[in-house]
């Protein structure tokens, strides 16, 4: 990789380091192709943006990107990773976490799990209730069988998550919590290994 410039920046050189490994695009050999100041000035122009929905002037809007440009290139402020991996780019997902419901039918849980590895791909995580889900051994109507309850299917979660994380931007935050009856195998999960 080639040795970085920065000409306006005041970021230490650890900073730089992760913006390189991190947010700096690269081409497909993994050369830098963009530098700081060119990603501040993607992200400025593409937050000052929503100064429009508020009405603001073209003038108006542009100084608001001047304003957050001084910010990120002086180190007084950084936005979220999503924002700074996605903002101006075709993905343009900006929020960093999301907290999905998990309905208790095949249907729910793998709708959730394409949600799932939607949002992970754009770099943002991801939190769960598994809340609705029927705890191990409950009776199924439909198929007159039982259920396999809610850790088998934290690990389709945690599988699906894995396996997302092999060309995503950086690694998925996932966090998922059940309250009630099963609340004892859940402490288990902490040994459980790969989780």
């Amino acid at each position: 990789m080639r040795k970085l410039v920065i000409t306006e920046s005041h970021l230490d050189a650890n900073a730089l380091r992760t913006l390189q490994a991190r947010y700096l695009r690269t081409d497909e050999f993994g050369r830098l192709i963009k530098n700081p100041e060119q990603l501040f000035q993607r992200v400025a122009r593409c937050i000052s943006h929503g100064e429009r929905a508020q009405g603001a002037s073209q003038s108006a809007i542009k100084k608001s990107e001047n304003v957050f440009y001084k910010m990120m290139i002086c180190g007084k402020f950084l936005p979220n990773s999503p924002t700074l991996m996605n903002a101006n780019r075709a993905m343009g997902m900006l929020s960093a976490c999301f907290v999905l419901p998990i309905e208790d039918s095949i249907e729910g849980i793998f709708d959730s799990v394409k949600h799932t590895a939607q949002i992970q791909k754009a770099g943002c995580g991801t939190g769960f209730s598994f809340d609705h889900l029927r705890p191990t051994g409950d009776y199924i109507s439909s198929s007159e069988g039982r259920t396999s309850g809610p850790i088998s299917f934290l690990k389709v979660f945690c599988e699906a998550t894995r396996a997302i994380q092999q060309g995503a931007f950086r690694r998925a935050v996932k966090i998922a919590w059940k309250i009630g009856r099963e609340s004892v195998s859940w402490l288990h999960l902490v040994h459980y290994p790969g989780l």
